[in-house]
This record gives structure tokens, sequence and C-alpha cells, in this order.
């Protein structure tokens, strides 16, 4: 009987590791390696004009409605960059 479970988890795992390696390995090639991509600087993107005028003139009432918005994208962008090799903590992804 332990023999069957044995074998039987033996072939949960083929099965697993094979549909992981299907589906994950076709998407290491989306982007370039991190050892080949720099983050630009500031500065570093002609086409992209600074701010007209800064957050820090509008009424405090207008600054609050916008700080959540802007913490979830810098937020979403940090995860981003680390997902894909670039951030400050990423890891490697097995």
């Amino acid at each position: 009987m332990s023999d069957q479970f044995a074998e039987a988890g033996s072939a949960v795992v083929a099965i697993t590791l094979r549909a992981r390696d299907q589906t994950v390995n076709p998407t290491r090639t989306l982007f370039p390696p991190p050892e080949v991509v720099a983050v630009p600087t500031t500065g570093a993107l002609p086409g992209i004009e600074p701010a007209a005028e800064s957050l820090v003139g509008m009424p405090e009432a207008a600054r609050s409605g916008l700080e959540p918005v802007t913490d979830k994208t810098r937020r979403a962008v940090n995860l981003f960059l680390r997902d894909v090799g670039l951030g400050p903590s990423a890891r490697p992804k097995l």
C-alpha cells in the first residue's frame, strides 16, 4: 500500500515539475537578464518634460486626495522592478 502512495506522490511531483517547466521557462525570455538592463537615470529621457508645477503648490485637500494614488503607483512600480530583477531586493526566481 505504501508503495502505491510513493508511486502516486512521484507521479504528482513529475507532473507538477513538467507543468512548471512548460509554463515558466518560456516567460524567462520576455525580459533580458538584469545584468544587461540599465535603469535610466534622471534626465536621461529627453522626451519627458518636467512637471509644469509642483504638487507642493496644491491645496492640502487636493494633495491628500492624490496621496493614495501616488503611494499605490510607487508600490506597483517597485514590485514590478523587483519581479523583473531590477529592484533593490531582487532575488532570482526559481
